[in-house]
């Protein structure tokens, strides 16, 4: 089962009730964004239908009263010893996890386990091979490591970003900008137009509370001022803490 959810929707629906269990069972994926490319392949459909095929032509195991069972793949001695490695690296460092992402990794042994199982026989319908026996180590070992480099970062990225408050995520999101532009300093006004414009802080309400919030995390120092000495509007300009940058703070 495939969908998206905004982040928002995401905190509402799932991240702010009960922890009843169900956000431990989702694979969360959270990818950074990508420059659009022209797509220059289109996905072979026909190279699905021998593996559909193959795999409604695997048989039943049959039991003692004749009818169908379900036939157990166990793991080879090698997998064996590279899934106990790995569950015991899995349990390490979660006692002062969040509830979410604890749920979420105590529910990964099994998520291992599937994954690996239908890796094995996807290799085998592409393959056209004969029903594995056994799960190798060379399966096991490439699941636990995709589990590893991008479920588990990912599922940190969902019940941490997801997870926070409104105002914490936009300023967040203009924290990334000004780190990753090297910015001495923002105007607010500006920041609403090209070439900014920034997911959710295209508006002066949401805007303004971020800056706000940065400016008590000590990363923004307002220095705007009026022009002459009417009582008009000061002007929107805010200084960039250097310590952002790595410099030091005066």
């Amino acid at each position: 089962m495939l969908g998206t959810i905004q982040p928002e929707k995401l905190s509402s629906c799932l991240l702010n009730g009960a922890d009843d269990g169900l956000v431990a069972r989702f694979l969360w994926a959270w990818p950074d964004p990508v420059p659009y490319r022209r797509p220059r392949q289109i996905a072979d459909e026909g190279r699905l239908l021998p593996l559909y095929r193959w795999l409604d032509a695997v048989p039943w195991g049959v039991g003692f009263d004749g009818g169908k069972i379900a036939v157990t793949l166990p793991l080879d001695d090698a997998a064996a010893t590279v899934f106990e490695r790995w569950t015991r690296g899995n349990q390490e460092g979660l006692e002062d996890a969040g509830s979410l992402y604890k749920g979420f990794c105590g529910k990964l042994t099994g998520l291992v386990l599937h994954l690996a199982l239908t890796s094995a026989l996807l290799e085998a319908a592409a393959t056209d091979s004969v029903e594995p026996k056994t799960i190798s180590a060379r399966t096991v070992g490439a699941v636990c490591e995709f589990v590893d480099l991008y479920a588990k970062p990912s599922a940190l990225r969902v019940f941490g970003d997801a997870a926070l408050p409104v105002v914490e995520r936009h300023a967040a999101t203009l924290a990334r900008y000004i780190r990753r532009h090297k910015m001495q300093r923002i105007n607010a006004r500006e920041m609403k137009r090209p070439p900014h414009r920034l997911p959710g802080l295209t508006e002066a309400t949401p805007l303004n509370a971020a800056i706000k919030f940065l400016i008590e995390a000590n990363w923004l120092h307002p220095i705007g001022s009026r022009a002459g000495d009417g009582p008009g509007r000061k002007s929107a300009d805010f200084a960039v803490n250097p310590a952002v940058h790595g410099g030091s703070h005066g």
